[in-house]
């Protein structure tokens, strides 16, 4: 599962800090400075980042930092312990495929590989035809792209590639709802401001079939920017939970108003193409973009969501508090801060037991725009890891970690005040009813 941001970041220009095109393709302990704009995926046994920027140091030394492109696929060995200190990072050539940022990343069904398409480019990149990669895994950390060929060439023509959309893989296809475009996504589009991108691209891995259908049951206009989406193993189809982020006009987006609550929970059958929502109660996150979200199934037949960082441009603010939602009740939960406001971080289940919280990058915004690239970040590499059952934070990734329970305060909720009654849990905003039960989600 993946995470992605927006977070105000489109200009190019970092004052008091050097963008260069090529430098190092990795950083280490002693020269990573940040990493954000990027995105992440797990398969198998490794994390894999690629997208975004990083800036470091040009030596050993703090001095004379430097801020790049991330030319390179990035992946994380899960299969034994480390820090954050000594773990190293492999870099995998990108062989020709595009150097994105706010890339969205599609995991295929049969966990060899990812895909992408949409994504954006920043000077001094050209902005590249619109095409569709694939990763495809080794079993080792390595792994190689390739260009996947086009057979629905006249649904694929019609469409517009933008970024900062919410994205997710499911039941065999990958789902793109919203985002934007401008002409750093699209070299079809001339314009020099980001405009709102609405509807739901679903590209079928089997078929190579092309959809663009609307989200209007989502918000007004069907346009949506910076939220996070991800697939949870709930329903016939399997569904995908959209939050956050801001709704849009056709035309028009700001990021200082129109935000979609945290109590307005989304989901999207990309089956039947219908939309679900549902209130949620509880400690319920203050409204954002450019957090990052993955979730977990607990031992009694719940599934946690967790949410941390992000950044609301309106007060302004960036948070570096972690919320849990919890299913079937649909309850937040609030969970400790990390001391470390961060937007534009990525998160990932992670280890065996999955009960790890993987945080890769993102930077703090409450910093002047000169600082957010050169201020090192407190976590080394910017590797932060959560014990989501404990809700503890640590440097010190457990490969052999135990296997993940709902935190405590989850269970205490659900034997105390939660009560088990067959009652419907989504409400249709599409046109067909579909019902889920309390008794359906604790396999009753």
């Amino acid at each position: 599962m993946y995470a992605h941001s927006l977070y105000l970041l489109l200009a190019t220009v970092l004052y008091g800090t050097t963008f260069v095109s090529s430098q190092s393709a990795t950083t280490n302990a002693t020269t990573f400075i940040r990493r954000a704009r990027h995105t992440s995926i797990t398969i198998g046994n490794f994390v894999y980042i690629d997208g975004g920027r990083v800036s470091q140091y040009t030596s050993d030394s703090s001095s004379n930092a430097t801020a790049r492109i991330n030319n390179v696929t990035l992946s994380l060995d899960m299969r034994t312990s480390w820090t954050n200190e000594t773990v190293e990072l492999r870099a995998i050539d990108k062989s020709g495929a595009p150097v994105f940022e706010i890339v969205g990343l599609w995991q295929d069904s049969g966990d060899d590989g990812f895909y992408f398409w949409a994504g954006e480019t920043n000077p001094p990149l050209e902005v590249p035809l619109p095409s569709l990669w694939k990763f495809s895994v080794d079993g080792e950390g390595g792994g190689s792209w390739a260009q996947q060929p086009i057979t629905d060439t006249g649904s694929f023509n019609k469409l517009t590639r933008p970024a900062g959309g919410y994205f997710a893989s499911s039941n065999n296809a990958g789902i793109y709802v919203g985002g934007y475009v401008y002409q750093w996504t699209d070299p079809d589009v001339s314009a020099t401001s980001i405009v709102p991108n609405p509807g739901v691209v679903t590209y079928n891995f089997t078929t190579g079939t092309w959809t663009n259908t609307s989200a209007n049951a989502f918000t007004t206009y069907g346009a949506e920017v910076g939220g996070v989406a991800a697939d949870i193993p709930f329903g016939p189809n399997g569904l995908v939970i959209l939050m956050g982020g801001e709704s849009a006009t056709p035309t028009k987006w700001s990021n200082q108003e129109d935000h979609i609550p945290f109590s307005n929970i989304t989901f999207y059958d990309p089956v039947e193409l219908e939309w679900y929502s549902q209130i949620a109660t509880g400690d319920i996150p203050i409204d954002r973009d450019g957090f990052c979200m993955t979730g977990v199934a607990g031992q009694n037949g719940t599934y946690e969501i967790f949410v941390f960082g992000g950044w609301n441009a309106h007060y302004p603010k960036s948070y570096d508090d972690v919320h849990v939602l919890s299913l079937p009740a649909f309850r937040w939960f609030s969970g400790p801060s990390s001391g470390q406001p961060r937007v534009g971080p990525t998160c990932e289940t992670v280890g065996t037991g999955k009960r790890q919280m993987l945080i890769v990058g993102g930077q703090d915004n409450d910093l002047e725009q000169d600082e957010r690239w050169s201020t090192p970040d407190p976590w080394k590499q910017g590797l932060g890891i959560m014990d989501m059952t404990e809700l503890s934070w640590s440097d010190i990734y457990d490969a052999d970690a135990a296997t993940y329970e709902s935190p405590q305060v989850v269970k205490d909720w659900y034997s105390g005040e939660y009560v088990k009654t067959p009652s419907s849990i989504f409400l249709p905003i599409a046109s067909r009813s579909w019902l889920l039960t309390s008794k359906k989600w604790f396999g009753a």
